[in-house]
């Protein structure tokens, strides 16, 4: 039982989609923008000095922009948290539009004809395989 949480635990805090943070290096930015911010020092500089020191789920080190667009989020976010995936921004866009989705639902509609149809066929296939 301690070794599934360990496990859960460590996925949650290590893992990470490819060419994302994980949880540990969110809260490595977060730490580094704080230290930087309570030694006094420029705003400018920081973000590229925090990319440098962060790694991605790929090995790479995340551009200046990706990490000024976490530091966003985090303040933007009073219940932030490392780790914490915003699933309402994930995912490809639709490619058809809500008209077109609507048609195809209209000429996927069953008339009467097609359900009796259906319906005699599985009563045919049950009748032959015994269970009618």
């Amino acid at each position: 039982m301690a070794d599934s949480k360990q496990v859960l635990l460590r996925s949650a805090w290590l893992g990470a989609k490819d060419g994302s943070l994980s949880g540990r290096e969110q809260a490595k930015a977060w730490a580094l923008r704080e230290v930087w911010k309570d030694d006094d020092k420029a705003d400018h500089g920081m973000l590229t000095y925090i990319a440098g020191k962060l790694k991605k789920q790929d090995g790479c080190s995340p551009s200046s922009n990706a990490v000024k667009q976490l530091f966003v989020k985090v303040d933007a976010d009073a219940d932030w948290f490392p780790g914490k995936a915003n699933y309402d921004e994930v995912g490809v866009e639709h490619v058809i539009t809500g008209q077109q989705r609507a048609a195809l639902a209209r000429s996927t509609v069953r008339t009467p004809c097609s359900v009796s149809l259906s319906l005699g066929r599985s009563f045919f296939v049950f009748w032959v395989l015994g269970y009618g």
